[in-house]
């Protein structure tokens, strides 16, 4: 799936090590949860513009200095349209594309403990 900001165009793909934990009960199927994940990120104008610019700032870059950017991000669950309270994305941006590494369902904040309700 392509993703595009202004002229600015990479790639957003599933890397091969994902993996999805969901602490919800969940139907779906890995695969959804990746659809879903990448058609957020197309949609989403702020990260798409972040992760295509730092991508594209990699492509720029020397090849020493091209490491990828390992980011999270914590989202509400019903942005990405899955269940559960708290959706983390863990991805990083090369000079290719972002490539999503790991899905997490959460049923609260990952900050949240017992005493600070």
């Amino acid at each position: 799936m392509k993703m595009t900001c202004n002229s600015l165009a990479c790639e957003i793909a599933i890397a091969p090590d994902f993996t999805f934990h969901s602490g919800v009960p969940c139907d779906l199927a890995p695969a959804a949860v990746q659809y879903a994940v990448r058609r957020f990120f197309c949609k989403s104008g702020r990260i798409c513009h972040d992760c295509t610019w730092a991508s594209w700032q990699l492509r720029l870059a020397s090849p020493r200095r091209r490491r990828p950017q390992r980011w999270s991000y914590v989202l509400p669950a019903v942005l990405l349209e899955l269940p559960g309270a708290w959706a983390r994305v863990t991805v990083s941006v090369n000079a290719v594309g972002v490539q999503v590494h790991r899905v997490a369902l959460l049923r609260e904040y990952p900050g949240q403990t017992g005493r600070d309700r």
